[in-house]
């Protein structure tokens, strides 16, 4: 069956939740505590990942809530990158503390 949300929707998303793992485990220290939700996110999307590697056939139920957590990670890593990025344009590695 094809479905909307791709295997390389997922992997896009957990290559982005590893990038913003590590940009986030090498900031200030309220970033490193979101680095545990966001490797763990990583987690996840990895399972979700091998998941569709093996059951390709889903119903179109399944299809459309995993469009929506796929959306919704992705937009949500993506705000994160963004924010990560101007606390860089900075200059300083003191961002908030």
């Amino acid at each position: 069956m094809s479905f909307g949300v791709g295997f390389g929707d997922i992997v896009l998303a957990s290559s982005l939740a590893w990038s913003v793992y590590k940009a986030c485990k090498d900031s200030s220290e309220n970033f490193q505590r979101l680095s545990g939700d966001v490797a763990s996110l990583h987690v996840v999307l990895k399972e979700t990942e091998d998941y569709l590697g093996e059951f390709t056939d889903l119903d179109m139920s399944r299809v459309n809530r995993l469009q929506i957590l796929t959306d919704g990670c992705r937009d949500t890593l993506k705000d994160l990158e963004k924010l990560l990025r101007s606390y860089d344009s900075l200059g300083t590695q003191v961002q908030v503390r």
